[in-house]
């Protein structure tokens, strides 16, 4: 596949909750869509950790930016993210607000903060509220970040 293939819209949150926007779209465009096909058959962890390699030069990519854009080719190739990585202000008030305890992953020289997803459907149906039913991470990230906002 080439570049010019590759759907924006996988990385439409690498995008929106960049500071840099254009920073970022140049990234992915020259960077990034470098990378893609390399990435077929990895775990998101070995993801994150060549996205890693390839953005922490980039000033303006940060933490939150290396997760979107891992996430973002998992995406595009059907990968789940096994955990709720905790990555941004919502997600971290969302598991204060559980009470739940973040645990710490290492990916080479960077890490992320992460629970595990039976830990948040655990927490919301102690609480009696109701949950998404997903295999994927990224997917109970998305709900808890819009449940602590009020969103749902």
């Amino acid at each position: 596949m080439s570049c010019s293939t590759v759907s924006p819209n996988i990385f439409y949150d690498a995008i929106y909750h960049s500071r840099c926007p254009k920073i970022m779209n140049n990234h992915i465009k020259t960077v990034v869509n470098s990378i893609i096909n390399e990435c077929k058959e990895n775990t998101f962890e070995e993801i994150v950790y060549k996205v890693h390699s390839v953005s922490s030069p980039v000033k303006g990519i940060g933490r939150l930016g290396v997760y979107d854009l891992s996430n973002g080719i998992c995406k595009k190739y059907g990968i789940n993210v096994n955990r709720v990585y905790i990555v941004g202000p919502g997600p971290k008030r969302a598991v204060k607000l559980l009470g739940l305890s973040v645990k710490l992953q290492r990916f080479g020289n960077f890490k992320m903060h992460y629970v595990e997803i039976y830990e948040v459907i655990a927490a919301f149906k102690v609480r009696g509220l109701s949950i998404i039913t997903s295999n994927n991470g990224d997917d109970y990230e998305t709900y808890i970040c819009e449940w602590q906002k009020g969103v749902i």
